[in-house]
């Protein structure tokens, strides 16, 4: 791979990497030490562009980054992950805003499809898990526990009529002790 200089390089300047195969990768931005530092901007040949914060070479601090196939995400970075809070649009129309840990969502999050459905809680390994809220198009929802992207555990599934089951979920599916109160059936307190 052979580096070049574009232009007198200070503080700030642009490098241009190009391959025996012509691509090229083009950074403009503030550099330390020889590595992207403080505020830049990167664009790989596919057309993916990143423009924030850098330290040691990384994307890292706020940034915000566009994908060649559509994604976009806006938020925090640490060693190129997204890291802390972001918001990111999936090329599908998707679209999730909350916390991320080494690249993957986790913690708390809302995740919207692009259908309409909507999920208000935590998040592990990139799927619903712990404590959260899913509400679809048609009106129903599911209030409670969640592992691996499916309901596990105490929760209440409530239809747009009104009625409700209160029980537990076993990956996704109903089991051991439940209630069913259909619409207009006063639930115990």
């Amino acid at each position: 791979m052979v580096t070049h200089i574009v232009g007198h390089c200070s503080a700030t300047c642009q490098r241009v990497k190009e391959s025996m195969f012509g691509k090229v990768v083009v950074y403009e931005g503030e550099w330390r030490r020889g590595m992207r530092h403080e505020t830049g901007k990167i664009q790989w040949p596919s057309g993916t562009v990143y423009d924030g914060e850098f330290s040691g070479g990384y994307m890292n601090g706020t940034g915000t980054y566009f994908g060649s196939d559509k994604l976009t995400y806006k938020g925090r970075w640490k060693l190129n992950l997204k890291h802390g809070l972001g918001y990111q649009v999936y090329p599908n129309g998707d679209v999730f805003e909350g916390s991320w840990i080494q690249g993957t969502t986790e913690g708390p999050g809302k995740y919207i499809w692009a259908n309409g459905n909507v999920y208000l809680g935590n998040m592990k390994g990139g799927k619903m898990c712990g404590k959260g809220t899913l509400t679809w198009t048609n009106g129903d929802s599911f209030e409670g526990s969640w592992l691996s992207g499916m309901m596990h555990g105490l929760g209440v599934y409530t239809w747009s009529d009104g009625g409700c089951y209160v029980g537990t979920w076993t990956r996704g599916l109903k089991d051991g002790k439940g209630s069913f109160y259909p619409n207009g059936t006063r639930l115990p307190v």
